[in-house]
């Protein structure tokens, strides 16, 4: 609902200057893909989208968002959400920038390489569009100088990828789109915006910047080390886009939105993980999201613990012989054939390991989510597994203090637990 609330706000704030009838199919139907291929579409697109997932993102915390870092057109939504521009201005500003490359910029190119910008610069005869890591950059120029810098950068061994772009971005080819970018006038705002303009904290740029900010080099390390070196508080990095561009290029680890069309329909999913992914790093959640509720189960009325314990066995792909501790043994497990599990779980363990191989193994189908995603699906499983050791590291229960029978679907092992 947050998502869908945002982006239908920046899709009207965007019809002040243009028709957004493709923008409104564009979020309902993937197979419009075609429709990207034109910069005065793809760029408002894109805006929206991510706006919408960075509200949507926001919602579900309570923890206060303290900066922000755009990387090219995602920079205008870095700005929105951080309030330092208005929807209305971002929206009138992404719309002439994406009309302006689709009409004014010369054909050209851009391209990925895994190289940083000082080995490329000095190997080719090409503008550096993006300084992103050490281990990555992007160039652009025209389609035939773009050309010969990928034949020289192959033949020192360095990997490259054509984006999908008709021109040039950060380079002499979109030097006749600058006149028709507006001035916009920055906000005041707590949250703070690194920009990659200047590789430094955003302050008063100048009526000029967002015509630099389309021509110049993308400087996203300088203001990535910026933003680390203002202080010393654990950074925890969430990466907002169709798919995770940046996070190679971030030392550390990156929540992650969407994965790309290799994931296309896991949307929802998707949020959900990237959410239970910033609550296990400490972000607080909204009340709503901290309540979830996991899927009933259907072990209720079952004894759930073994009355004997063996030593584990030599390693075998199955459950049966195997020893974990501090973990939840459904018995059900066991005995069940046509399997549809769903595992629940924080942590990769020996335990969610081993019900992934003995499921595979009977050709069933085993589906490992976060703790919280659980809310996110609707399908029907013959046996959901919690596993959650964080949860019991107090509370086992004594052998002579075990109910005869006990109606709860899981209960902690007191010792080892033999499977």
């Amino acid at each position: 609902e947050a998502f869908r609330a945002a982006y239908e706000d920046a899709v009207h704030a965007c019809s002040t200057h243009m028709d957004v009838s493709n923008l409104n199919r564009l979020g309902k139907d993937a197979a419009a893909d075609e429709l990207l291929d034109d910069a005065s579409l793809a760029q408002p697109y894109g805006f929206c989208i991510a706006y919408a997932l960075s509200k949507s993102i926001l919602a579900k915390t309570t923890t206060k968002l303290e900066a922000v870092i755009g990387h090219s057109l995602g920079e205008i939504a870095a700005c929105c959400v951080a309030g330092v521009l208005s929807l209305h201005d971002a929206a009138r500003l992404v719309v002439l920038r994406g009309r302006a490359v689709a009409t004014r910029a010369s054909e050209g190119a851009t391209v990925a390489v895994n190289a940083s910008a000082e080995a490329v610069e000095a190997l080719v005869n090409v503008e550096v569009a993006a300084d992103n890591s050490m281990h990555g950059c992007a160039i652009a120029g025209e389609v035939e100088a773009v050309d010969v810098a990928i034949e020289a950068l192959t033949e020192q061994g360095f990997k490259t990828k054509r984006l999908r772009a008709a021109t040039g971005y950060h380079s002499r080819c979109v030097d006749g789109c600058l006149q028709d970018l507006p001035t916009v006038t920055f906000q005041p705002s707590n949250v703070a915006v690194y920009s990659t303009v200047t590789g430094a904290r955003l302050s008063d740029e100048g009526d000029d910047y967002w015509k630099r900010q389309l021509r110049s080099k993308v400087r996203f390390r300088e203001a990535l080390n910026a933003l680390r070196a203002s202080s010393s508080k654990r950074l925890i990095i969430v990466e907002v886009g169709c798919a995770p561009h940046l996070s190679p290029h971030v030392d550390g680890e990156v929540v992650c939105t969407l994965r790309g069309p290799k994931r296309l329909g896991s949307e929802p999913t998707l949020l959900a993980e990237a959410v239970s992914k910033l609550f296990t790093k400490g972000v607080d959640l909204t009340e709503a999201e901290s309540s979830l509720k996991a899927p009933p189960t259907v072990f209720v009325g079952e004894r759930c613990w073994f009355e004997e314990r063996r030593e584990a066995t030599t390693p075998q792909r199955n459950l049966t012989g195997r020893t974990f501790s501090s973990q939840w043994v459904p018995a059900s497990l066991l005995r069940a054939t046509a399997l549809q599990v769903l595992v629940l779980r924080d942590e990769e363990s020996p335990l969610s390991v081993a019900i992934r191989e003995n499921v595979r193994e009977r050709r069933g189908r085993c589906v490992e989510l976060p703790l919280l995603a659980a809310a996110a699906t609707a399908q029907t499983w013959d046996c959901v597994v919690f596993l959650a050791p964080t949860c019991v590291q107090e509370v086992a229960v004594p052998e002579e203090e075990r109910p005869a029978s006990e109606a709860t679907p899981l209960i902690p092992s007191s010792q080892d637990a033999t499977v």
